[in-house]
């Protein structure tokens, strides 16, 4: 997958595209849609699939995946071109008919073109999805508006925040069609667990990334592309007086040193809150709890899966 960033789309002149357009932060069930669409269409009419999307999320704060999280989904969709552009006081100022004259049409190429229901481009997002059908209709472009896509709420990036600040996990989960994921660098920690026979893995919260409520979580550990069970304290350990908040997975058969590699952590359900015990032995009969809760968690989900 090759990815273009602002100053090589400033010069970018593409052909025979098949454009998705979009934020795809979140990359969930309706983006995803979206995307494949895309990608089908490309390989049924001899197109080359592409993604434009801003390389940072339109909202500040945190974002639901990391930029490289982004692309691994997208080439996993089967993207081949990634426009990550930037949301500069220039592209503000675009009218809608600039734009897709300057990109849809010049830079990009584009002889398909597809966006969600509430896709909005141009200045003041004048522009919209059905703005954009139509100016692909005169052109001669195919163009096809992915509807609004609903399980109990609609899917968004905002709503799928809120479900995994709140630790609701497994809802989460059939709104992205993925396990929410972190991703990081394993780092030293006091080393309490694995004197007690729970070794874990330590990485930071990351300032940018939304995170799951404190709380301990029935979880997956992907290590050098192997995943392994596990189960995930989110928060501080008040039972041994440390009140850091960072994350710790616990990986079931897994005695390799980790220190300084990258893990990434997929949150699989809410299992309980975060307490203080009144002993270190209390804390491990606990954790023997979380670890046979998580074993039948995934017992059933591979049953079923059979």
């Amino acid at each position: 997958m090759v990815v273009y960033y602002k100053k090589e789309i400033e010069n970018l002149k593409l052909c025979k595209t098949a454009v998705a357009l979009g934020g795809f932060d979140s990359l969930h069930i309706g983006h995803i849609k979206i995307l494949e669409a895309a990608v089908s269409y490309a390989r049924e009419h001899g197109l080359t699939p592409a993604v434009y999307l801003f390389r940072s999320p339109f909202k500040s704060g945190r974002s639901v995946n990391s930029f490289e999280k982004r692309l691994e989904i997208l080439e996993e969709l089967g993207t081949e071109i990634v426009l990550a552009d930037e949301f500069t006081p220039e592209i503000m100022k675009l009218s809608a008919e600039e734009f897709f004259e300057e990109y849809i049409c010049r830079k990009f190429g584009a002889e398909y073109v597809g966006a969600g229901y509430n896709y909005t481009f141009g200045a003041n997002g004048a522009g919209t999805a059905k703005t954009l059908a139509e100016m692909c209709e005169a052109r001669g472009i195919e163009c096809r508006i992915q509807p609004r896509v609903s399980l109990n709420h609609t899917a968004s990036s905002t709503y799928i925040m809120r479900l995994v600040s709140e630790g609701r996990i497994d809802e989460a989960n059939k709104y992205l069609g993925r396990p929410f994921s972190i991703s990081g660098e394993v780092v030293r920690g006091s080393e309490l667990g694995r004197k007690i026979g729970f070794p874990t893995a330590n990485i930071e919260i990351p300032i940018d990334r939304i995170y799951p409520k404190p709380g301990v979580y029935i979880s997956s550990v992907n290590i050098d592309g192997e995943e392994y069970r596990a189960i995930t304290n989110v928060g501080s350990k008040p039972t041994v007086g440390e009140g850091v908040m960072n994350i710790e997975t616990n990986i079931f058969d897994y005695s390799g040193d980790l220190y300084g590699r990258k893990i990434e952590i997929g949150f699989r359900r809410f299992i309980r809150r975060i307490e203080k015990f009144e002993s270190v032995e209390a804390l491990s009969e606990q954790l023997v709890r979380d670890r046979e809760c998580a074993s039948r968690y995934f017992d059933k989900l591979e049953t079923d899966e059979d």
